[in-house]
């Protein structure tokens, strides 16, 4: 039998599952550098980034909700979201700089996609996670969802 020859990403999706992903996020905060962090939070008051400011691999979480990051051509975007208040929907891509989410295997309590940097341009992935945790007896209503949206450059 041959032996399997493992694809870059096979090989990235083997490390961080056996970090639990500290490696990437190790990774992507040396790499976050200028007025861009690793988590994707914008820094107020600073010019839009070059390329130079450009991560290859950037991981963002919900922290960075509404904010915009941006990835080197070629490069990834990683989606890490909670999923212990209630299942994210599948994510929806907008835009021409990044490719199809593509689901990655996470930690117990998370849920992750990435997104290859295909194209010079921008983009946006949004998600929505129901808000409902039991109705209360008195009301019966949920709370209005949660949408989570972060906007990517890519130079």
């Amino acid at each position: 039998m041959r032996p399997r020859i493992a694809r870059p990403l096979d090989r990235w999706v083997r490390a961080a599952t056996r970090a639990a992903l500290p490696a990437a996020v190790l990774a992507a905060s040396v790499v976050g550098v200028g007025p861009v962090t690793a988590w994707g939070q914008a820094i107020p008051g600073k010019a839009a980034p070059g390329a130079s400011d450009c991560g290859t691999n950037v991981v963002v979480d919900l922290t960075a909700n509404g904010s915009t990051v941006c990835v080197q051509r070629g490069g990834d975007l990683v989606v890490m979201l909670s999923s212990t208040g209630g299942s994210w929907s599948a994510p929806r891509v907008d835009g021409v700089a990044l490719g199809s989410a593509m689901a990655i295997p996470t930690p117990y309590g998370t849920v992750g996609w990435m997104f290859p940097a295909v194209a010079a341009g921008t983009a946006s992935v949004s998600l929505v996670r129901s808000n409902c945790p039991p109705p209360d007896p008195a009301t019966g209503t949920c709370r209005p969802p949660l949408v989570y949206r972060v906007h990517a450059q890519v130079p």
